[in-house]
């Protein structure tokens, strides 16, 4: 067997359950924000897996090759759930991005930046603990919007045919989301410094 041939054998599918099921919860889990369709959809994965085993090229590691599928399932859950009615986000100060950014999302020169400066990895773990529970306060259609766009890099165009949006509806939504995550955490480091 060449060394090539060693680097494109999977593991034992008997123990995917065991060595990807909590990696794959837990990204679906932030993205659908629903644990029954995240363990659903982590049983779909498997089963994708399982089907197209043979397709594995080994290019990447068996958990990357795995979080692929997922996301391609995440995409085909959002595809099928995108007609449902979205709630606009409460937004107390419309001409706050008058002074603040513009609907694109993008914030003007001159605005002061948030002064988080975690010292130590614990205070960045206490971070991204409050940013996961900020993005769970936001609207569902609209968390996994912001958490596509920003925590995955899915591009403009594919979230628009994805959720039956424009690029200028996008943009609003963006902007708003992370208005409101940017009051969360001022908030919450206000709270805490």
């Amino acid at each position: 067997m060449l060394a090539s041939d060693s680097m494109t054998a999977l593991s034992d599918p008997n123990d995917w359950v065991e060595r990807h099921g909590s990696l794959l919860f837990s990204f679906a889990l932030t993205r659908v924000r629903d644990r029954a369709t995240a363990e659903d959809l982590v049983q779909e994965t498997l089963l994708a897996a399982l089907r197209s085993r043979g397709n594995f090229q080994g290019r990447s590691s068996e958990s990357t090759w795995m979080v692929g599928i997922l996301k391609n399932k995440i995409m085909d859950h959002f595809r099928k759930t995108s007609r449902e009615v979205d709630h606009p986000l409460p937004f107390e100060n419309e001409q706050l991005y008058e002074t603040t950014g513009d609907w694109a999302g993008h914030w003007k020169e001159g605005l002061t930046p948030m002064h988080v400066s975690p010292e130590t990895e614990t205070e960045m773990q206490e971070l991204r603990a409050k940013l996961d529970s900020c993005i769970q306060e936001l609207p569902g259609r609209i968390a996994s919007i912001f958490t596509l766009r920003e925590l995955d890099h899915a591009k403009t165009e594919d979230l628009c045919k994805e959720f039956s949006i424009s690029p200028t509806n996008l943009g609003v939504i963006l902007y708003r989301a992370r208005a409101q995550l940017r009051r969360c955490l001022e908030k919450y480091w206000m709270s805490t410094q």
